[in-house]
């Protein structure tokens, strides 16, 4: 699912010729190993949680 919403945004992009070939070299390889599982995703409300975490603990430093 991930991958699939990935190569359907890619073409969205208002980017340069070289910078869209530079992107796609760093997100082909990405997409393939979260459909091998070399990689797992996580959810995206614990990256947030997270971030927000991570921030609140800078503040208060």
């Amino acid at each position: 699912m991930v991958s699939l919403l990935t190569e359907n945004l890619i073409p969205t992009f208002q980017i340069t010729p070289d910078l869209e070939a530079e992107q796609i070299q760093v997100v082909r390889p990405r997409i393939d190993e979260v459909r091998t599982g070399r990689v797992c995703t996580i959810p995206g409300e614990q990256v947030f949680t997270e971030i927000q975490q991570s921030l609140a603990i800078r503040r208060s430093a």
